[in-house]
């Protein structure tokens, strides 16, 4: 209401175009008196036009009251105040539904029937005051209800529960059947439960003033027909609820969305505050870790050139921690910096970590000066040397001269070509590969002159596929084999299929011969320069080599 302003408006923060339009054709139809201006603010989106002419006749009401206390003052006096706690909560609560409203307080009772008398003068009557010596919270069973307001866990009356959380986006509600098996069938069960809790869901969110999104996993029912009885009655509860709200269908997961008009901070908010040792997070660090961070923040400190003592505050846990387990570290430190160390108890929560740099004089060294330390440059340490590799050869006396070999390779090194897969291995390194006693050689080997020429070339890489193969191995193969007949010549003699073989194809059988040459076949090693000729004998239609 605005005294000696003609004007009907809505609020500017009321965006919906229809809802402004709506909200102004029920303010012309209530007939406002002429001399005063009314606004219809953003709690009066959604009411019902008996609510509007309600708060209309109580503001009426609260003007004439206005009027004759200025009439009956002479000089300076109070002729309105803003309302106090219980004031507000008869305007906001109070309805025709309520018998009576029971205050303990005498002066406190007077002020709300007062109230009553201007905002509904029927129910002026209503107001009890309670002179009994037991608490009226106790009489009435309103303590339990409280701790059941800031409770997390919510009871149902047939067994099942509610769980509350409230996070920075949202709001959790969480529907658990719990010990509730009053139906043999699970569906009608769950929907049981729900309906209670859709009860208890509304009520909590008017007493705990919860607002924004709100998430509620209901228990899973498949019939149809139970999630839309669910659906419409969170709507018919919540039309009783001041702060607007919006309903959606339950999803195929079981769980029902909803918004709610966040009015004001939230009980929990109003009641609690953040706890000071892990602000809000439930959690606090061990006295283990917080003695590390200790030590570490002590031997930051005691670099300082200016500090000559240390005095440590930290909580008993961490103390005794500290004095016991870690009293080496502490003691060593000590003796490092030669600056000693008090350890003192204080502090409310286990992380608090205190570190007061005392300098000659008792006065405290200023922490820009600690900060200033942490920025300078560290200081450049040479690096550790090496350790030299140790040789396991025997140790050459001055009486044995040592081989020219030995000289010739101290006094310049050979330079050696690395090449891949071990193909740069020289006569040398060949002759360290072979093993004490040779094996005999397998059947279409390579003579001993081939061999004792290849000992010092290098080994060539061997192609996939058998390409890599000799005519002499090759046509040994043809050979040894006893239901092939021999063909390009006798199959005893291996020049002969080898110059067969050379005479079909001359560039690649001369490519292969090279490769044979430089790399005995897989599996044989290189024959030593004194070995035997092999000799090949027929017998028939077996072939023996020797």
């Amino acid at each position: 209401l605005m005294p000696f302003m003609e004007r009907l408006g809505v609020s500017r923060k009321v965006e919906d175009d229809d809802a402004r339009r709506e909200i102004r054709k029920a303010l012309d139809e209530m007939n406002p008196p002429k001399e005063f201006g009314f606004i219809i603010r953003t709690a009066g989106i959604g009411r019902t036009k008996a609510d509007l002419k309600r708060d209309l006749a109580y503001l009426q009401r609260q003007w004439k009251a206005i009027e004759q206390r200025r009439k009956a003052t002479s000089g300076v006096g109070e002729l309105y105040a803003e309302s106090d706690l219980i004031i507000r909560t008869l305007r906001d609560v109070f309805s025709s539904d309520i018998e009576r409203v029971v205050i303990d307080h005498e002066s406190a009772a007077r002020r709300a029937q007062n109230f009553l008398a201007i905002a509904n003068p029927r129910a002026g009557s209503s107001v009890v005051y309670y002179d009994d010596p037991l608490p009226l919270f106790h009489r009435y069973d309103i303590e339990r209800q409280i701790e059941n307001v800031h409770s997390r866990v919510v009871g149902l009356p047939t067994g099942g529960s509610l769980v509350i959380d409230s996070t920075e986006a949202l709001v959790a509600i969480d529907v658990n059947s719990g010990k509730s098996r009053e139906s043999r069938d699970a569906e009608t069960n769950a929907y049981k439960v729900n309906l209670e809790a859709a009860d208890e869901v509304c009520r909590q969110l008017r007493l705990r003033d919860l607002g924004g999104v709100v998430v509620i996993d209901l228990i899973d029912m498949r019939a149809l027909n139970h999630r839309r009885d669910i659906e419409q009655r969170f709507k018919i509860l919540l039309k009783n609820d001041r702060a607007r709200t919006q309903v959606s269908s339950i999803s195929q997961f079981g769980i029902l969305e909803m918004t709610r008009q966040r009015m004001r901070p939230s009980l929990k908010t109003s009641v609690y505050m953040p706890c000071p040792s892990c602000h809000g997070a439930g959690q606090t660090k061990s006295p283990e870790s917080v003695v590390l961070d200790a030590m570490r923040r002590l031997a930051l400190v005691m670099q300082h050139p200016d500090v000559i003592r240390v005095e440590l505050i930290v909580s008993p846990d961490v103390a005794f921690h500290l004095l016991n387990v870690k009293r080496a570290q502490l003691v060593a430190l000590e003796q490092k910096e030669h600056k000693p160390v008090t350890v003192r108890v204080g502090g409310g929560s286990v992380d608090h970590i205190e570190i007061k740099a005392l300098d000659a004089q008792d006065g405290t060294v200023d922490a820009e000066s600690l900060a200033a330390l942490k920025k300078r440059k560290p200081k450049t340490t040479a690096p550790l040397p090496v350790a030299q590799a140790t040789d396991t050869a025997p140790d050459v006396t001055d009486d044995e001269p040592s081989p020219p070999e030995a000289e010739a390779a101290d006094a310049k090194p050979r330079r050696r070509r690395r090449r891949r897969g071990g193909r740069g291995k020289g006569t040398a390194q060949a002759k360290q590969d072979q093993p004490e006693q040779p094996e005999p050689p397998e059947e279409g080997s390579t003579s001993s002159t081939e061999a004792a020429a290849s000992n010092g070339r290098p080994r060539r890489r061997r192609r996939r596929g058998g390409r890599g193969k000799s005519a002499t191995a090759a046509s040994t193969e043809k050979t040894a084999d006893p239901d092939q007949p021999a063909s390009n010549g006798d199959a005893t003699n291996p020049s002969t299929a080898a110059e067969a073989q050379a005479s079909a194809s001359p560039k690649r059988t001369t490519r292969r011969r090279r490769r044979s040459r430089s790399k005995p076949k897989a599996g044989q090693d290189s024959a030593p320069a004194d070995a035997q000729p092999v000799v090949v004998e027929s017998q028939g239609s077996e072939v023996r080599a020797s």
